[in-house]
């Protein structure tokens, strides 16, 4: 049963400790430690309880999280992502071996576990580090969750190894064996029982009008879609145990890093199916001459019209949009309108499927030239990475498919927070709907509970707002440390650091191909943008980049690596791409014709 997180550590305290179905867990206390200055290029050590004359120091990193939350975020969608965090690993933190103690201190614990400087979401990489230093093996090699969470190695942090009985080292590894088995059922069982529940979650949603109903609907989602959530995690570190163990067995039995090779072809998953089924609406209007004609010649709005008016066509379109939940680019962001606000951009995306020639993506071929083994490994050898290749595999599989189902719960979540904006609207209390997402989350349902400290929420939105204007107009580092209170400049990017001049750009290989085209450079997945046969270049990828992956002839991304949302898409759909290309949004422009030599990692501006 999940316990659903009260708005004081008292009552939390209490709620929880009267929940024995959901435990009482407990990690040990810490101060936070002082960074040791160190050189470059060598690990950081942080002993506990260290001061730097008594100011608190952090550190903090977005390698991993900007996937999920890029750019900057609305203070609605952080204090939304940061509840969803505390529910989880509450329920997930018995799994790691946390002791059944009380839950206060992992509750504290949580409660700094994102960060959010200049609208950017932050993981603070000691809490997380400690959390994740309770799971079995971490010890052994305790950069290993650090690397696959992309930290990279001169920021990685050292992190004192936890105590633990060899009886109960045996009771966790014993679990851990026991979640290798289940795991694949219980993902099944999950998925399922999702899908039952989500269609009738959407037509209870859809009457819903007073803000009242609306913040109780927002309970029942939470009892009835964060219960278990705990499956989704798990297969995350699944993901990243399997492919880091992958990694390890690359290293020592081939003498080199891991390859994409013998990590893609998935199967049938949610981006695949994305994709196949955009293709599917496509051939449908096709075979329809004067929709055909109509889709191609009409503004994006009569077009719409016209797809409605099609009961064939546009049963296949709620069926994409009901499944896939698609958003207009950052499927996580709260603030972010979905296809239903802006059709005419879905039109523009439907557009180029059905103008494009390409092959039909129901099925996944195999990636040419892939990186396997061959003959240099001993029979036990092959045994072994072969078992971590299936699993990484299936583990992979399994998250893209939730993945898309957590983004369905995001649109939810969105709908309700939206309703509950129009009645305060109705009230006079905002000015426009949009305006409760420079909300947080406490403020909406303490402003319904009547437990709100400000009367004038508008005088709040104008000032995030201002704010969140003056973030958007510089970009901030992907790790740094703070001292004292955080994220005053700490965090700002120096912008004159790449060089402007280069001619040719390195990055990792991920589906190998060489091509040449024109560079697009996109902030965001904009369907109204024409992108077919264009080489986009972007920071990274969310699954609402899916259907603009669908069409293009190659991707650069600035960030990621082999397990990235980009690179794993990539692989599906098999566009040619590079991943992890330092400063590629700043040194590539659009406009710009390359040379894509994805083999090689290499990008050559012409």
């Amino acid at each position: 049963m999940l316990v659903r997180l009260p708005w004081t550590d008292v009552a939390v305290a209490r709620a929880a400790s009267a929940a024995p179905a959901a435990g009482r867990f407990v990690l040990r206390p810490h101060r936070q430690p002082s960074r040791q200055p160190i050189d470059s290029g060598r690990e950081r050590s942080l002993p506990d309880g260290q001061h730097a004359g008594g100011a608190m120091n952090y550190v903090w990193d977005n390698a991993n999280i900007v996937e999920s939350y890029p750019g900057v975020c609305s203070p609605l969608t952080f204090s939304f992502a940061r509840y969803v965090y505390r529910a989880v690993y509450l329920q997930t933190a018995p799994l790691f071996g946390v002791e059944p103690r009380t839950t206060e201190a992992l509750y504290r614990t949580l409660e700094t576990f994102l960060g959010y400087c200049d609208g950017r979401f932050y993981y603070n990489l000691e809490t997380w580090c400690r959390l994740i230093s309770y799971l079995p093996g971490f010890g052994a090699n305790p950069n290993l969750l650090q690397e696959m969470m992309g930290v990279r190695p001169a920021d990685r942090l050292s992190i004192a190894r936890v105590p633990v009985s060899r009886r109960r080292k045996a009771w966790l590894l014993a679990k851990a064996l026991c979640y290798h088995f289940a795991l694949p059922g219980l993902t099944e069982r999950w998925i399922a029982q999702f899908e039952a529940n989500f269609r009738v979650s959407r037509e209870r949603l859809a009457p819903i009008q007073d803000p009242h109903e609306a913040m109780q609907f927002f309970f029942d989602l939470e009892q009835q879609y964060l219960r278990n959530w705990q499956i989704r995690i798990l297969n995350d570190f699944a993901v990243m145990l399997y492919s880091g163990v992958l990694r390890q067995l690359s290293r020592r039995f081939l003498k080199s890093e891991l390859a994409p090779g013998p990590i893609a072809d998935i199967g049938e998953s949610g981006i695949v199916r994305m994709v196949a089924e955009l293709m599917r609406i496509a051939h449908a209007v096709q075979d329809d001459p004067a929709l055909y004609h109509a889709c191609l010649t009409l503004e994006p709005s009569d077009a719409w019209a016209r797809l409605q008016a099609q009961p064939a066509v546009w049963r296949l379109i709620e069926h994409f949009l009901d499944e896939f939940g698609l958003r207009n680019g950052h499927d996580l962001k709260l603030e972010t309108p979905n296809i239903r606000e802006e059709p005419a951009k879905f039109v523009a995306l439907l557009q180029q499927y059905i103008a494009a020639e390409r092959q039909d993506c129901t099925a996944s071929a195999p990636v040419s030239g892939r990186n396997t083994p061959g003959p240099r490994l001993a029979p036990w050898q092959r045994v072994v990475f072969d078992f971590f290749t299936r699993h990484t595999r299936r583990a992979i599989g399994r998250r893209e498919e939730m993945r898309v189902k957590r983004s369905q719960v995001f649109g939810m979540a969105r709908e309700i927070f939206l309703k509950i904006g129009t009645a305060f609207v109705s009230l006079g209390m905002l000015a426009q709907r949009d305006d409760i997402f420079f909300l947080e989350m406490e403020e909406v349902f303490g402003t319904l509970r009547g437990t709100a400290t400000l009367r004038d929420v508008q005088v709040l939105v104008a000032q995030r707002r201002a704010e969140l204007a003056a973030s958007a107009a510089h970009e901030t580092k992907a790790h740094f440390t703070t001292e004292g209170i955080p994220f005053r400049d700490e965090a700002r990017r120096d912008d004159a650091a790449a060089s402007t001049m280069a001619r040719e750009l390195r990055g990792n290989p991920n589906y190998p191909a060489l091509v040449t085209g024109e560079v697009m450079v996109m902030e965001r997945p904009d369907f109204s943008q024409v992108v077919r046969d264009k080489i986009v270049v972007c920071r990274q990828t969310d699954p609402s980049w899916v259907p603009v992956l669908g069409l293009i002839k190659g991707l650069i991304v600035e960030r990621g690596g082999i397990l990235s949302h980009a690179a794993i898409v990539c692989r599906e759909l098999k566009v040619p791409s590079i991943i992890g290309v330092a400063d590629a949004t700043r040194l590539l422009h659009s406009g710009q014709l390359v040379r894509l030599d994805s083999a090689e990692g290499k990008v050559t501006i012409l």
